[in-house]
């Protein structure tokens, strides 16, 4: 009996090109401030940055957070001891990194505010898993930010195979409990979509089955109106910052740290 064949799979980004991810070139092309500067935290908040890599992100997030705590989290142990250096360089003190794994974090359950994925998502070799080790660390309430590649051919980048549309993020997120809060066009080849864990499907369930007279599940979006509303949420939910394109060399967004 012959097996199917396994799809393959994502690649992950390989340690020995980390150095390209710290370079100004980048910076010029997606400022991490920026970024960081539309993400819904408050600076007492506790934030996970997953799949953090060398750290390009682990430093505005952690200076954001001036009295609460990042955990910056990678499964690539030469990135986790690249991402530690920056952090003692930059000294932050405020950020723990550890080695993780996929579908495990090594976070507290419910100690989070936010979780940040910035480039890690289309790696993920099992994304519901992924989700589901967030929904477990995040608080009730807390958010889910994640900065990836439009789905659409282009020179750099991962195989477009690969990637992932900003509705396809909605897809994995909203059966685990996730409603949309935010999406913008941060440039012309990528985005970052954002959600709020509304309600935690087991619990729903059981407090339905027990007093179905007196529940009242909060009002979520069809998977249509859902899916119109990721088409159509540059233009209606993102702020003008997040909306325009980022060209080299044009100043980056209002700093929480100013």
């Amino acid at each position: 009996m012959v097996k199917a064949a396994r799809a393959p799979r994502p690649h992950k980004f390989p340690p020995e090109g980390k150095e390209r991810l710290l370079s100004p070139e980048r910076a010029q092309r997606l400022d991490p401030g920026f970024v960081v500067d539309l993400l819904p935290l408050e600076r007492y908040h506790t934030v996970a940055d997953i799949g953090c890599g060398p750290g390009y992100f682990t430093i505005p997030l952690g200076l954001a957070l001036s009295e609460g705590q990042l955990y910056a989290l990678d499964v690539q142990q030469e990135m986790v001891q690249a991402c530690r250096r920056l952090v003692r360089r930059a000294k932050v003190p405020n950020v723990q990194v550890l080695r993780s794994e996929e579908s495990s974090l090594p976070v507290p359950d419910g100690s989070l505010d936010g979780a940040f994925l910035a480039f890690s998502f289309h790696e993920a070799w099992d994304r519901p898993a992924l989700l589901r080790a967030a929904v477990r660390a995040l608080k009730q309430g807390g958010w889910l930010s994640i900065v990836e590649w439009n789905k659409e051919p282009m020179d750099e980048g991962p195989p477009l195979k690969e990637r992932l549309s900003a509705l396809d993020c909605l897809d994995l997120a909203e059966p685990i409990g996730f409603r949309l809060l935010d999406h913008a066009l941060l440039n012309e080849q990528h985005y970052l979509v954002t959600f709020r864990l509304s309600e935690r499907p087991a619990k729903r369930r059981v407090a339905a089955k027990k007093t179905p007279a007196k529940t009242s599940p909060a009002k979520r979006p069809t998977a249509k109106k859902a899916a119109a509303r990721v088409g159509k949420a540059p233009a209606k939910t993102s702020t003008p910052r997040a909306t325009r394109p980022k060209r080299a060399g044009q100043p980056s967004g209002r700093s929480r740290r100013s």
